[in-house]
């Protein structure tokens, strides 16, 4: 059965991410005051602000009401993560939070010096939510007395050794698992973790070399995200037999680009980078729903891919500005969302596609009233969200939060060698 693509709204003024389908490679802007509209499904991981939250229950379709502290996120009233940063002063902040209702906590968010100065509380907490998400500022390595007393479905970590993979294969429970895989040779298969679905590598070494059988053990791994400035090899792929999402960005090209088309249960890829060199001659995919399409796509290869794929549903396309017609979305009879980032060349084709449910267009584009107007009348029907690619004047990157320092490290790094 197909997991839907929903209209998510969320009552926030923080700028909100769909970190599972775009890696935090775009953010949208609130619409109107305090709300923020973007597409997801069940299962994704949304970055609001400082905090990473999961899309779990489908049957909640009305607003989703944020309101954080500086330590913890509220989703419709309901503690949803936490954040500690190991202040003397948050021990006693702590003892209180344990007697508030935590049913619904996700994630708790902890640094090196959390451990020490509040592994006492930490017990306490995991033995009324063992089973929350860690969200790590520190080396892997480091999160061994954590693991001690908490079962995680969830781990996010800016670093990733081999040498700490012993620690891994004592988590059965763990269904999503991200972080910065920093060997530069990665010729170990991950240990077996059955629960495992997602895996995203937040940053891999720029000249990363990816044995074919990392995944050997992994087999049922459903959602793949990748990070990498240089050359990937999609060899280690093959040992999948359920991917139903594959996403990539700033990757300068792909290898093996043929092992895409192995997993023909495919419902979603995204292809998002500045420099991606693709050949989407490759691309068939039958069950393609959602495809996001890089920069360096020309005008034919666009017609192709959406000639090729019919029953797409959600179409992205990043900082392109080779396409310069997009009538060829007009051939999808199941178009609901379209995402242009950073560059349009052709609203007037985006004015008579009646069929969307959802359109994501440049912030600086909307700021325009006279666009905004003739938008709503031409597509009445149509919610209008404002996007902002990444940038590096952006707010984004003041890295004054752990999470934003392991998700954007990357970001940073190769906009600095570029």
């Amino acid at each position: 059965m197909k997991e839907p693509f929903l209209l998510l709204e969320f009552q926030s003024e923080v700028e909100v991410s769909n970190y599972s389908k775009s890696l935090f490679f775009a953010v949208t802007q609130p619409v109107d005051t305090g709300k923020t509209i973007l597409m997801g499904s069940r299962g994704d991981l949304f970055l609001l602000g400082e905090f990473l939250v999961q899309y779990r229950d489908t049957s909640i379709r009305k607003p989703l009401v944020v309101q954080e502290t500086d330590s913890i996120l509220f989703i419709n009233g309901k503690i949803t993560s936490i954040s500690l940063s190991g202040k003397n002063s948050e021990i006693a902040w702590m003892k209180d939070l344990l007697k508030q209702d935590l049913s619904a906590l996700q994630t708790v968010s902890i640094t090196s010096d959390t451990i020490g100065a509040c592994l006492g509380d930490l017990k306490k907490l995991a033995a009324v939510r063992p089973d929350a998400g860690i969200v790590f500022s520190g080396e892997f390595n480091r999160l061994k007395e954590v693991l001690n007393i908490f079962h995680p479905p969830l781990i996010l970590s800016p670093s990733l050794h081999q040498s700490d993979y012993g620690l891994l294969a004592a988590l059965p429970q763990l269904k999503i698992l991200i972080a910065e895989a920093v060997d530069s040779v990665m010729n170990e298969p991950l240990p077996a973790m059955p629960s495992l679905k997602q895996l995203v590598f937040t940053d891999l070494n720029q000249h990363a070399v990816i044995t074919g059988d990392l995944l050997v053990n992994n087999r049922q791994i459903e959602k793949i995200g990748l990070a990498n400035g240089g050359k990937l090899d999609l060899s280690f792929l093959r040992s999948l037999k359920n991917l139903r999402e594959l996403v990539i960005t700033q990757t300068d090209s792909l290898l093996n680009q043929e092992e895409i088309n192995r997993h023909a249960e495919l419902e979603v890829l995204v292809l998002a980078g500045k420099q991606m060199k693709i050949d989407p001659s490759v691309i068939r995919l039958p069950h393609l729903r959602w495809l996001a399409i890089p920069a360096t796509v020309t005008q034919d290869e666009f017609n192709l891919l959406i000639k090729n794929h019919p029953g797409l549903e959600v179409v992205e396309i990043m900082n392109n500005d080779t396409i310069s017609k997009l009538t060829a979305l007009s051939g999808l009879p199941e178009l609901t969302g379209l995402t242009l980032l950073d560059t349009v060349t052709d609203l007037q084709t985006v004015k008579t596609l009646k069929g969307l449910k959802y359109l994501s267009l440049p912030k600086t584009l909307l700021e325009d009233s006279l666009t905004r107007v003739e938008l709503y009348q031409a597509l009445p029907g149509t919610t209008i969200a404002a996007n902002e690619g990444f940038c590096m004047g952006s707010g984004w990157l003041l890295l004054l939060l752990p999470l934003v320092l392991i998700l954007r490290f990357g970001w940073r790094k190769r906009a600095n060698q570029g």
